[in-house]
């Protein structure tokens, strides 16, 4: 998967003018956008995060998708491309996420982790059940561990998508005649670039 992600994001970037960052660093969790926009004189580099999508069909975000993954994701401006159904070649419509409409999306699956599912707890109830160890007596570092054990492995999303309605409803058409300059100004309408 990782390789077919590489292989896809290598033609975003082609096609909208972008430098690919490498990917991962090795043994680290630490969040990254998947390229640059490179604009100016002076060349300055604004971090994007580039989804792919099926023609009609939802975009898939990330399989564990927790607190702070969603405090990384609103770093960086979105970018999802829709690319053909039956294989993987563009075709020819990439959409910008304005902010608002990102926010509000990831600020509603914050939610979803907070109220917890019909069959898991959220961080809300946990962080109850977290104060009652404390108050109970229980060795402060394994309590410690506990929570941060539910904040990176417990309470998630996995895979929340974003809706082709979604997509569709409130992304902006990026002009792939004149990527890098549509981009800049979609970045600078959302303040993303001061």
């Amino acid at each position: 998967m990782i390789a077919q992600d590489e292989g896809l994001e290598s033609q975003q970037c082609k096609i909208l003018g972008l430098i690919h960052r490498a990917g991962r660093v090795r043994g680290k969790q630490v969040y990254q956008p998947d390229a640059d926009l490179c604009w100016g004189r002076t060349k300055n580099k604004y971090p994007i995060e580039l989804k792919t999508f099926k023609e009609g069909k939802s975009c898939s975000t990330s399989s564990r998708l927790n607190n702070r993954k969603i405090h990384d994701y609103k770093s960086a401006p979105w970018i999802m491309s829709e690319k053909h159904p039956d294989r993987d070649e563009f075709t020819g419509r990439h959409f910008y996420w304005p902010k608002a409409a990102q926010y509000a999306w990831l600020d509603a699956q914050t939610e979803k982790i907070k109220k917890g599912t019909k069959s898991y707890i959220g961080s809300s109830e946990s962080n109850q059940i977290l104060e009652y160890l404390k108050q109970s007596g229980w060795n402060e570092d394994v309590v410690k561990k506990l929570s941060y054990t539910l904040e990176i492995k417990g309470h998630l999303l996995a895979d929340p998508r974003i809706s082709n309605k979604t997509i569709l409803d409130n992304c902006v058409l990026i002009d792939v005649d004149n990527p890098q300059e549509h981009l800049f100004k979609l970045l600078k309408e959302d303040k993303w670039v001061k």
